[in-house]
Formats: C-alpha cells, structure tokens, sequence
C-alpha cells in the first residue's frame, strides 16, 4: 500500500494532473471518394462504378478501408427477351481497438504517461495491476485486424412469348468470406497485467444460392375489368462454416495471429457448420372491376 501511495503523493507535489480521456482521444478523419460511369443504347444499358473509403478512427491505430466495385447491365436480346445482371464486390480492411476509455476513466489523474526522459510508463500511478491506457499503443503490443470480401450478383432473364405474359427467371449468389486475428501482448488491456499473451484467428464462409421463376399474365377484359395471374417457386440454399483457434503465452510477438503453433498453454480450437435449404411455390390471381 505504501509503495502505491507514494507515486500519486509525489505527483500531487509537483502539480502533476494528467486527463487521461484526452491522451487516448485523438483526431479522426473520413476519405471517401467515388467515381461511376453510366450510358447505353437502343438494346443495352450500363452503369459501372467504384468507391474507395479510408476512416481513421478517434482512437490510435482504429482504422477502416473498404474498396468496392458495382456493374449493372441490361442487355435486350430479342424484342420480347432481356438480360439483366448485377454484380457487387466490397473488401474491407478493419483495425479494432480494445476500447481503452473505461480504462482511462477509472485511472488517477495523479499520473502521467510518460517520464522526463520520454519513456513509456507502463504502470503510471504506481498500482501493480493499473496499466497505463495507451499501453495498447506501444509497437507490437496489441492488433485487432478484421478483413471481410463479399461479393453479390444476379442474373435475371424477362421473356415475353405472347401478349400480357412475362416469364421471369434469377438466379442469384451471396458470398461472403471473413477473418479476423487477435494478437494481445503480456500488459495489455486485452490480457491485463502480467497476464500471458494472447493470440488468436478466426475464419468464417457463408454462401447462400437463390433461383427464383415467376410466370405474370395481366389482361384488360373491358375498360372496367381487369385480370391478373401470377405462378412463382423460389428454391434457396445456404452454407455456414467457422473454424477458430487460439493460444497464449506466444514465443516471439512478431508471430501476431499468423502462427498459433507457437503458442504454448490454454489451446482452444473450434469449428461449425450449418447448411439449410427451402423450396417455396406461389400462386395468386387478381379480378378487379
């Protein structure tokens, strides 16, 4: 106990006050930028674009970049046939803080990060078990990296064999692939002080195929009447799978997340799946006067 109160004592002495919410606090900033091309003729429409978006975050080292890319295109084949597809793809590049705040707030302000010669101070108040907020800040101490691909497309056919009838068919695909890695050094808000490292990956797949048909008839009977007739079905089917694994105590922190072999205690491996599927049918017919 007396070793803890010394610190603060010392700093309250020397007029020492440090706001520990404005040290982790910092300025954030946005750059989005887009560019989209759109045009066609009597028998085909376009429009193409991409979007670049870079992020950086209040917090150090919280950072976002996502790179995306869109085509839609309608081409008529015939007078009563027509193509239409959409594409879409996005990756995203996400760095993660572990929210360093709830452990500013809960620091004495009798404390300060830093000594008179520049160095980092690990445990600034003194406490053998209160780290220093920006802990997670320092070169190799903490990286929270999540990358997510996605990519959406669909292609759709509208034929017209006769008067007032349109026959739709789409088919459609979802995939979406995601990683995320953890790495969490001894004396870091993730692991605590003196608590073993940590290091960790985590890889998801979702897949999801959709084929859909739709039969429309529409007729006027009289100026007054009107029918119409509707068939459909809808088959989707989806897939899930997610293997996980970590470990603490790594050998070396150049590692990161990308050799847990070199863990050495408190293994932990995972993994699942789920695949579901349904097929729907659908039919409705409207009279109106």
């Amino acid at each position: 106990m007396r070793r803890y109160l010394t610190r603060p004592i010392e700093n309250f002495r020397n007029g020492i006050y440090t706001d520990w919410a404005d040290e982790v606090i910092g300025t954030g900033s946005q750059q989005n930028y887009q560019i989209g091309v759109s045009g066609g003729t009597n028998k085909l429409s376009y429009y193409l674009s991409t979007e670049y978006f870079d992020e950086k975050g209040l917090l150090k080292d919280d950072r976002l970049k996502r790179y995306s890319g869109r085509m839609n295109i309608g081409y008529n084949i015939l007078d009563n046939l027509k193509v239409n597809t959409n594409l879409m793809y996005t990756y995203k590049d996400q760095d993660l803080r572990r929210d360093p705040l709830n452990q500013a707030n809960k620091m004495s302000p009798l404390g300060r990060p830093y000594d008179d010669e520049g160095n980092f101070l690990l445990k600034p108040v003194g406490d053998a078990s209160t780290l220093n907020p920006l802990t997670d800040e320092q070169p190799g101490a903490f990286e929270n990296n999540d990358i997510n691909k996605r990519f959406f497309g669909n292609l759709s056919v509208d034929y017209t064999p006769i008067n007032n009838l349109v026959v739709t068919s789409r088919f459609g695909i979802d995939q979406y692939n995601n990683r995320n890695g953890l790495y969490a050094a001894s004396n870091t808000i993730e692991t605590g002080a003196d608590g073993l490292s940590l290091a960790r990956a985590t890889l998801g797949n979702f897949s999801r195929l959709t084929w859909e048909n739709f039969a429309n008839y529409s007729k006027n009977l009289s100026d007054n009447h009107e029918v119409s007739v509707m068939l459909g079905s809808s088959i989707w089917s989806q897939k899930e799978e997610m293997f996980s694994a970590e470990g603490r105590n790594l050998l070396s922190s150049t590692f990161l997340f990308y050799n847990l072999s070199a863990t050495q205690s408190a293994y932990r491996l995972g993994s699942g799946l789920s695949e579901q599927s349904m097929a729907s049918f659908l039919a409705a017919s409207i009279i109106s006067c």
